[in-house]
C-alpha cells in the first residue's frame, strides 16, 4: 500500500563486508612490506624479485586448498592468508640467498641454483614439518575453538607445504634465469655494506659471549617456563573480545500478566530513552510480543561517530535502571554466534 515504507531494520552484511574489506586491506600492506624488507636486506633487486614471486604463487595454492575443502572466504580464514604471505617467502628467501652466495663464489647460475637447493633441502624440509605440525593439530580441537580455527590451522599448514614445494622447484629454476654475478655494487649496497658489517660483527660477539657461558640456558628456560606459568594466571580469559558491529540492542521483560498495551507503551518509553541517549542512531526498531518488548538500535559506522557501541551501552544501562515498572537489559551482539536465518 501507498501508506506503508519498506526499509532495512538491521543488515549483518555491513559489518561482515567491512571486516573482510579490512583483512584485504591487511593482505597488501603485509605483501608490501614484505617486498620492502627483502629489498633492505637483500640489497638487490633480482634478489627480491625471486621470494616476492613466490608469494602470489603460494596465495593461488592457498585458495586451491580452500577450494577442495570446502571453505568460505571469512574473517579467520582470510587472517590465515595475512600470516601466511609472511610465512611463504621464507623458504624462498633462504634458498635464494643459498644459491645466490654460490653465484658470488664463481659458480654458474644453474649450477649454483641446484647445489644451493641441494644443500639446503633438508633444513627447508624439516622446518616445514616443524611448522605443519604446530598448527595442523588444530583440527582436532572440539568445540567452538576447534570449529572456529579449523579453517585458521589447514589454510596455514597448506601455505607452508607450498610454500616448501616452490621454495624447492621454482625459486632455483627462477634464480638459474634471473642471478648473475656482480662485479660492480648498487648505490644502496655501497651506503649500507659498512652497517651490515657491524651487526654481523655484533652478532658474532654475542653468539661467542653466549657460547662461553652455555650453563646460562638453563636458568633461562626455567625463567621462562615460570613466566609463562604467571602470566597465564594474571591475564584475563575471554572467547573473544567485543566487536563494535554498530548494534544494541535493549530487551524488556515485562511482569507476568502485563498487557500488549502496557507492553507496548514500556518498550516505546525504552525507545525513548534510547533515543536521547544515542542521537546519532541510524534506526530505532520496537518489537512488541507476549511478555517482552525489545528496541533495537542500529547506529552508524563507526568511523562516522565520536563514541564506541561499548561507550553507548554504558549509558544507555544506567539510563534504563531508573524504570522499574519492567526490567529491561542491554545487549551487544556477541562475535561468535547469535545469526538467525532459515
Amino acid at each position: 500500500p501507498e501508506d506503508v515504507k519498506l526499509d532495512f531494520a538491521f543488515d549483518n552484511t555491513r559489518f561482515i563486508r567491512a571486516s573482510i574489506a579490512e583483512v584485504q586491506t591487511t593482505v597488501v600492506i603485509a605483501f608490501l612490506l614484505v617486498i620492502l624488507v627483502i629489498f633492505v636486506f637483500l640489497r638487490d633487486w633480482r634478489i627480491t624479485l625471486i621470494p616476492t614471486l613466490v608469494i602470489p604463487i603460494s596465495l593461488i595454492g592457498i585458495f586451491f586448498v580452500m577450494y577442495l575443502a570446502g571453505f568460505s572466504i571469512n574473517v579467520l580464514s582470510m587472517l590465515a592468508v595475512v600470516l601466511a604471505v609472511g610465512l611463504v617467502v621464507d623458504d624462498a628467501i633462504v634458498v635464494t640467498e643459498n644459491i645466490y652466495k654460490k653465484v658470488e663464489q664463481g659458480m654458474s647460475p644453474r649450477k649454483a641454483s641446484i647445489e644451493g637447493s641441494k644443500e639446503i633441502f633438508f633444513a627447508i624440509i624439516s622446518t616445514t614439518i616443524t611448522l605443519v605440525a604446530i598448527f595442523f593439530p588444530i583440527v582436532f580441537l572440539e568445540g567452538m575453538t576447534g570449529r572456529l580455527f579449523r579453517e585458521f590451522s589447514i589454510v596455514i599448514a597448506g601455505a607452508v607445504t607450498i610454500s616448501a614445494f616452490v621454495a624447492l622447484s621454482f625459486v632455483p629454476m627462477l634464480s638459474s634465469k634471473m642471478l648473475k654475478p656482480k662485479t660492480k655494487r648498487g648505490k644502496w649496497h655501497e651506503k649500507t655494506e659498512a652497517y651490515f658489517d657491524k651487526f654481523n660483527l655484533f652478532y658474532e660477539q654475542m653468539l661467542q659471549r653466549f657460547l662461553a657461558r652455555k650453563w646460562l640456558i638453563f636458568p633461562i628456560i626455567i625463567f621462562t617456563a615460570l613466566l609463562i606459568v604467571v602470566l597465564w594466571e594474571i591475564i584475563p580469559a575471554e572467547m573473544a573480545p567485543l566487536e563494535d558491529r554498530s548494534q544494541i540492542v535493549l530487551r524488556t521483560s515485562v511482569p507476568e500478566g502485563a498487557t500488549f498495551e502496557f507492553t507496548r507503551d514500556y518498550t516505546t518509553r525504552i525507545s525513548e530513552i534510547a533515543d536521547s541517549v544515542a542521537p546519532e542512531r541510524v534506526s530505532n526498531l520496537n518489537i512488541i510480543r507476549s511478555g517482552m518488548g525489545t528496541v533495537r538500535l542500529t547506529l552508524p559506522d563507526i568511523d562516522q561517530r565520536e563514541r564506541t557501541q561499548m561507550e553507548i551501552a554504558d549509558e544507555l544501562s544506567k539510563a534504563v535502571r531508573n524504570e522499574t515498572a519492567a526490567r529491561t537489559f542491554v545487549q551487544q551482539q556477541p562475535t561468535f554466534g547469535g545469526r538467525r536465518g532459515g
